[in-house]
């Protein structure tokens, strides 16, 4: 499939920051508000790394019980990040911002912790972007597919999350939308 036939399909979609996050900014230290909007389900996903399975820790959010919406899944950029992006002394976590802004605006968010984040162990000279992020990209998808009924997936990209996002399409036809956040719009080959 070809970049022009996904933007045909209205599979990528670019959004600036500010539009979907409605310029809101909020305080990321403010637990009480993530608290009173939303339900959130800690889960540990399955993933197979050379035939042991592990749990991967994951954290999604719905606004309200009974939710049939769309989901959107966050994927941070490059590093062993945790599932709320954090960074800096100050420990500024701009996914989990994100994702309380989301479902404030009734949209579930998923977010997981990067697999070199929770299991530094496992890294070795050797890895791919596939056991960074994509293998376990699919193990949530599927996840998601088995056990949730929602009504389109959406992966949101910061940096080369966006690549993860656009290679994951490419591949998978019930992906409804990418997001694109300060990412390149090109495959991993034309990099």
């Amino acid at each position: 499939m070809t970049m022009r036939k996904i933007i045909n399909k209205g599979v990528l979609v670019f959004f600036l920051l500010l539009i979907s996050f409605g310029g809101v900014v909020i305080n990321n230290t403010d637990t009480a508000i993530e608290q009173k909007v939303c339900e959130d389900i800690d889960l540990s996903i399955p993933i197979e790394i050379n035939g042991n399975e592990y749990g991967l820790d994951t954290v999604l959010s719905i606004p309200y019980k009974g939710y049939e919406g769309p989901i959107v899944v966050l994927l941070q950029g490059s590093g062993a990040l945790d599932m709320d992006g954090t960074v800096g002394e100050e420990k500024y976590k701009p996914m989990k911002d994100l994702a309380i802004g989301l479902v404030k605006r009734e949209v579930a968010v998923i977010r997981f912790n990067k697999r070199f984040y929770q299991y530094s162990f496992l890294i070795s000279d050797n890895y791919t972007v596939y056991d960074e992020v994509l293998d376990d990209l699919d193990c949530i998808l599927k996840y998601l597919k088995e056990n949730f009924q929602f009504t389109k997936t959406i992966l949101l990209g910061h940096s080369l999350g966006v690549t993860f996002a656009i290679e994951e399409a490419y591949k998978d036809s019930e992906i409804d939308a990418v997001i694109s956040m300060a990412g390149s719009p090109r495959r991993l080959q034309e990099l």
